[in-house]
């Protein structure tokens, strides 16, 4: 179960960002492993029991649905009513249905004829439903509204906000954004109307020194001095001789770490990774809970159990295991994204694990960023393991033979 901190377990500096006044907006920053999301929960119950607030006059705002399933595993304890937590979306999308007509705007068919609720159009339609029908902060819906991620809310969402709530808590770190249509730090403050951020959770407690050594080398400042678990193990890289190999070593990796009892999670760049390497790994007798909303075919995943959970890089922010995964780190599979962004995927991925961070590439065709890595070996940050057999050719790119199965490019 993702542990909860009792109130006398938080530090000074988190105690004091969960009483910040409500009486005006806060901007509150902090890198991985800060306690953003304990802060946020236990500030949610502060409001609530401050403010004397039902369960109808607030809300705690993430950004994905597997956040949601892993927070409500911790909210009994906070007396927080599950419906309490959910995503901005699909909030919003409640709002849509009390204040426009007609049907939610949709995508464009794809190449498959698929198509999706078109969510910054939904926004944009309730925020201007909401300016028509005057709906602002003179007569909120919410009393208080605590938003997770902030830094990936658009303009429109921090509007909707704005005119829906008479507080805001707002928690977010700029290393971590890494959708496009996100908030600069800046540009929130002027949201919020403030001239500077609230306050700042400095220290990053969760995860060992030797994955905060490994994250530094992709933007997060390295302290090293606050883990306080007694385990600890060198990050490691495999680079595999092909894609079958990668995968045999990966199970193996799981297996391994099952016998210690360790909760893991597996981190890919898309939902097809997410889907193929699955189907792959059941093949080899492994058993994945794939993390992805209830509608798409599959059930919530059970974070109390020591299966393995298998996420995208979008979905496992907020997320925490003992040890992570980082698989398929070959170029092909990044080609869509920037290399400021990769920097920060990569950042969210090693950050999720408290003790361990295993991340494997295939000869001859690794992530541009797998450089920064064999830097942090030369430095004895890093571990690196190469096959045992030859590389493959050039010419013989690492082939997932499952690719056309689902070839969903989302990184949602």
């Amino acid at each position: 179960m993702p542990s909860v901190l009792h109130d006398s377990q938080l530090t000074k500096e988190q105690r004091a960002i969960v009483e910040l006044r409500p009486d005006r907006h806060h901007l509150v920053l902090g890198p991985p492993g800060s306690g953003k999301t304990q802060v946020l929960l236990h500030r949610a119950r502060w409001l609530m029991e401050r403010e004397n607030s039902p369960s109808s006059r607030f809300s705690v705002l993430v950004y994905t649905n597997v956040l949601t399933y892993y927070l409500r595993h911790s909210l009994e304890f906070l007396g927080i009513p599950i419906e309490n937590v959910r995503t901005f979306d699909d909030w919003c999308g409640e709002l849509w249905d009390q204040l426009c007509t007609g049907t939610k705007p949709r995508t464009p068919p794809d190449h498959r004829g698929h198509t999706y609720v078109d969510f910054p159009a939904v926004r944009l339609q309730v925020l201007n439903a909401m300016i028509a029908r005057g709906l602002d902060n003179k007569k909120p819906i919410f009393d208080f509204v605590l938003i997770d991620e902030g830094q990936d809310l658009d303009a429109a969402s921090y509007e909707i906000l704005h005119r829906a709530s008479k507080h805001l808590t707002v928690f977010a770190d700029a290393r971590q954004q890494i959708f496009e249509q996100g908030e600069s730090i800046e540009q929130i403050q002027q949201h919020l109307k403030l001239t500077s951020q609230t306050g700042n959770l400095l220290p990053a407690y969760r995860n060992s020194p030797d994955i905060a050594k490994l994250a530094s080398y992709f933007g997060n400042l390295f302290e090293g001095l606050n883990y306080l678990a007694n385990e600890r193990q060198k990050p490691m890289l495999y680079i595999a001789a092909d894609w079958e190999d990668e995968v045999d070593h990966l199970a193996e990796a799981l297996r391994e770490r099952r016998l210690m009892n360790h909760k893991c999670g597996i981190v890919v760049p898309t939902n097809r990774d997410l889907h193929s390497l699955a189907k792959k790994l059941a093949e080899r007798g492994v058993e994945i809970h794939k993390a992805i909303p209830a509608r798409r075919g599959s059930t919530p995943p059970d974070f109390d159990s020591l299966t393995p959970v298998i996420a995208s890089y979008h979905s496992v922010k907020g997320l925490t295991f003992d040890c992570v995964l980082l698989p398929k780190l070959v170029e092909k599979n990044f080609q869509r994204v920037q290399s400021e962004i990769r920097k920060r995927l990569l950042l969210v991925g090693i950050t999720r694990a408290t003790q361990w961070v295993y991340l494997s590439t295939v000869a001859g065709y690794e992530l541009d960023q797998v450089a920064t890595l064999k830097l942090a070996a030369k430095s004895n940050d890093l571990f690196i393991k190469t096959a045992n057999q030859a590389p493959v050719e050039e010419n013989n790119p690492p082939v997932d033979d499952d690719e056309t199965e689902d070839d969903e490019i989302s990184f949602l």
